[in-house]
């Protein structure tokens, strides 16, 4: 059985803080033809952190292209990916 999103984020978080990290985590729903949402998670999860804050920016950008916050977690040495697409 996949993980959940709250058995992932509680390697982050803690508290009200993994609540609401576990929230904002399943608001990321790519086609699981195109990706696993597990394995978008726990890229966000790897970019902030553990910074609630930089979980929101990159649940955010996982929702606009799930493939950006996977090349930058797996592919580009944890570049942080804030200017977003620049193509």
């Amino acid at each position: 059985m996949a993980p959940t999103a709250e058995d992932l984020a509680a390697g982050w978080f803690r508290g009200q803080d993994l609540v609401d990290a576990a929230d904002a985590l399943r608001t990321i729903a790519p086609d699981p033809r195109d990706a696993d949402p597990t394995r978008v998670w726990r890229a966000c999860l790897k970019l902030s952190k553990g910074n609630l804050k930089d979980l929101y920016h990159y649940v955010h950008q996982a929702k606009m292209d799930f493939r950006d916050v996977l090349y930058w977690a797996e592919y580009h040495g944890q570049g942080d990916g804030r200017a977003g697409r620049t193509t």
